[in-house]
């Protein structure tokens, strides 16, 4: 008899973890394509998420700086890479797009970008 119980137990218990599976979301990072301002020199700073796996960002209108390259996501990660300057992550949440590292301390990588700033979706 306490066989049958333990079975039972177990069945039911089997059951609960597979309804739990269902019935909780997997949470998913989802990163929009388009524009991501930020105050930046002269206008806003704008890192463009490109559907092609692209990107291109200017720190503003009186900058002459403008950077390109490509993009992943990994996870709640943005990471942005260009052949001639390197990479630089931000953190995904919701319409925005918060910067992991500083780049001041590069040479011309995404012109200054402060730990902490934050890109608001546009579009």
């Amino acid at each position: 008899m306490k066989r049958k119980h333990m079975m039972i137990a177990c069945g039911l218990v089997g059951i609960m973890l597979v309804a739990a599976l269902v019935i909780i979301p997997n949470k998913k990072t989802e990163l929009k394509a388009g524009t991501y301002a930020h105050p930046g020199f002269g206008s806003d700073a704008v890192i463009i998420i490109k559907e092609d796996g692209t990107y291109t960002y200017s720190p503003g209108a009186l900058s002459s700086y403008f950077g390109a390259g490509s993009w992943k996501l990994k996870g709640d990660k943005l990471y942005l890479t260009s052949s001639l300057e390197g990479e630089i992550y931000f953190k995904v949440e919701n319409d925005t797009i918060t910067a992991v590292e500083e780049t001041k301390d590069r040479a011309n990588y995404m012109a200054p970008i402060e730990k902490g700033e934050v890109f608001t979706y546009k579009n």
